[in-house]
């Protein structure tokens, strides 16, 4: 069996977006997806002394109705240290800081120009730390049209893929008949964060996937993604 995955490229994503990928023979970035100004695309949540805190990417007012793959970081790129700064105030007293955030300030050194091109160089981080090794593609590259379930059903088909990887969140919209009609497979992920120690309080689900990691180090987030 062939198991896909399709999600968009998030900025820093919670460990449920990885659990999903466990399983996931061919990841399909949805890099062309409209930007939702609202949504996870360019920030996630920390936790800080106060409680959660939002990390956020600053994004050119202009593309807010473009594609993510279009979409550009504001200019100059200040904000980069405050991200840094940020991470460090929170951070610095958890067992695995000096590893990991040596790593984070490579990412942020570099000299993105567009979200798309941070987020997925997070994700490569981040795929490496939980010792991923799914098939990552582009949509913008496969040259499948259409839209919301009918562009799916398209994707996994072109990838001969018999079983199709998604998170409750897209209950709302999703036709199962469509893809039963191609013979594949819908699977709902089922995940439910499990507690682990964390600094600054009581333990709050649904953070940033890098709290997991300066607490608990890349084997540690690992083994919690396998609970």
């Amino acid at each position: 069996m062939t198991t896909v995955c399709i999600h968009q490229p998030d900025f820093i994503p919670y460990l449920g977006f990885f659990h999903r990928l466990l399983e996931t023979d061919v990841f399909v970035i949805l890099d062309d997806a409209q930007f939702i100004k609202d949504g996870w695309h360019h920030r996630d949540q920390i936790k800080s002394t106060a409680g959660k805190a939002w990390i956020t990417l600053p994004i050119n007012r202009d593309d807010w109705f473009k594609n993510i793959n279009e979409v550009r970081l504001v200019q100059p790129q200040e904000w980069k240290a405050k991200h840094l700064n940020l991470l460090k105030e929170n951070y610095r007293k958890s067992p695995h800081f000096g590893e990991v955030f040596r790593q984070i300030e490579g990412i942020y050194a570099k000299n993105h120009e567009r979200l798309i091109d941070i987020n997925l160089d997070f994700l490569n981080f981040l795929f490496a730390c939980f010792d991923l090794h799914p098939k990552p593609l582009l949509s913008s590259m496969m040259g499948v049209p259409g839209k919301s379930t009918d562009r799916l059903v398209q994707m996994v088909s072109q990838l001969c893929a018999d079983r199709y990887l998604t998170g409750t969140g897209s209950r709302a919209y999703l036709d199962e008949s469509k893809f039963a009609e191609r013979g594949i497979q819908v699977v709902w992920q089922n995940f439910n964060p499990p507690a682990y120690q964390q600094l600054h309080g009581d333990f709050i689900p649904h953070l940033s996937s890098l709290d997991a990691l300066f607490n608990l180090g890349p084997q540690g987030a690992r083994k919690l993604l396998e609970s």
